[in-house]
């Protein structure tokens, strides 16, 4: 599987991080490649109003640097890929997991890498095993947020590639929305699961116990990483945008909780990171 990780140009910090990561992970039979990242706030109101009617420049920047790397996954020779965002640090067990695509269940559109210290209800287990001597599952969940390193399917990039002629909606609930595969079967003509590992291999700066980004790196939006208890506006607004989304998918989740097999999975957990 090919990584594609997202770095806006002037993150000259961010990019030598990630670089430094991957080029011990990869070796010889790992590719990866750096996707320019859109910078919202150097849209235009045209280029804004083209993508979306909802959107922050800051959100939408985000979601078309995504789809940049969905279109290269979508046009690629490989079944699956992997997008990355800058501010992780990869489990130094991933490699064996990132060097292939035979661990991953039939059918899989997208698996989540990353935890993100927030508690994630998970629901039946498609699969697992032990790999680098790290014992791991594969599980259905019921909603997550974040886009900081995920596996796509080739097919499912085509998808959500063209899916939208406007962007309604963050790319990490659009990648989570539990209506966004409804009624279609873009994988096969098969209903598409999506799939979280547990352990996670990778993990965003913000959600981590100590800084591993460089000195210099600038602190994401998301969080205060010297004053961790702030919850600073920015990412009040964000959550409270996503309470909204919640609301319109509560019948969806209401669904999924009558399901038998939920409550073989009752306790909702936080998802260690494999260091």
């Amino acid at each position: 599987m090919k990584i594609y990780y997202i770095n806006l140009d002037q993150s000259t910090e961010r990019r030598d991080w990630m670089e430094s990561q991957l080029s011990v992970l990869a070796g010889d039979d790992i590719q990866y490649q750096r996707i320019a990242a859109i910078d919202g706030s150097k849209l235009s109101a045209e280029e804004i109003t083209t993508h979306t009617h909802s959107l922050s420049p800051n959100q939408l920047g985000c979601s078309l640097s995504h789809r940049r790397a969905w279109e290269l996954i979508g046009t690629g020779a490989d079944e699956y890929g992997v997008v990355m965002e800058d501010d992780i640090l990869i489990s130094s067990l991933a490699r064996e997991f990132l060097n292939n695509d035979q661990w991953i269940p039939p059918c899989t559109g997208i698996l989540r890498l990353e935890t993100t210290n927030s508690k994630i209800r998970l629901l039946s287990c498609k699969g697992g095993g032990i790999m680098n001597n790290l014992k791991y599952e594969l599980c259905e969940f019921l909603f997550n947020y974040g886009t900081g390193a995920y596996v796509i399917h080739r097919d499912v990039a085509k998808y959500l590639q063209n899916k939208y002629n406007k962007i309604p909606k963050p790319v990490d609930l659009e990648l989570n929305d539990p209506e966004l595969f409804k009624g279609e079967k873009p994988l096969h003509g098969q209903h598409i699961i999506r799939l979280q590992i547990d352990p996670g291999l990778a993990i965003q700066q913000h959600c981590y116990k100590r800084r591993f980004l460089p000195a210099n790196a600038e602190v994401s939006i998301m969080a205060d990483y010297s004053q961790k208890t702030v919850f600073n506006q920015n990412k009040l607004g964000r959550e409270l945008h996503r309470l909204t989304d919640l609301q319109q998918w509560g019948k969806a989740f209401s669904k999924l909780f009558s399901l038998p097999f939920v409550h073989k999975y009752p306790k909702r957990k936080v998802i260690p990171f494999a260091e």
